[in-house]
């Protein structure tokens, strides 16, 4: 068991991550939407890739961080 001191700091941590996770993967989807009319077809599919898989890693984090603490 963890003391409630390291479970505040780990707590902490995993919040920090998870805003700036959801902050890149917005501006991930806002960078893809921007690339929409210009052709550019390659730049839209990657920046809607790097929009999906950080919304994937922050779901990921928020379940391991659910099963760990609750």
């Amino acid at each position: 068991m963890l003391t409630h001191d390291f479970e505040r700091l780990l707590i902490i941590f995993f919040l920090i991550i998870f805003f700036a996770l959801v902050g890149y993967g917005a501006y991930c989807k806002r960078k893809s939407n921007s690339y929409i009319g210009t052709g550019r077809v390659a730049d839209i599919e990657l920046w809607e890739l790097k929009a999906i898989a950080t919304w994937v890693v922050t779901f990921c984090i928020i379940v391991a961080l659910l099963i760990e603490f609750f």
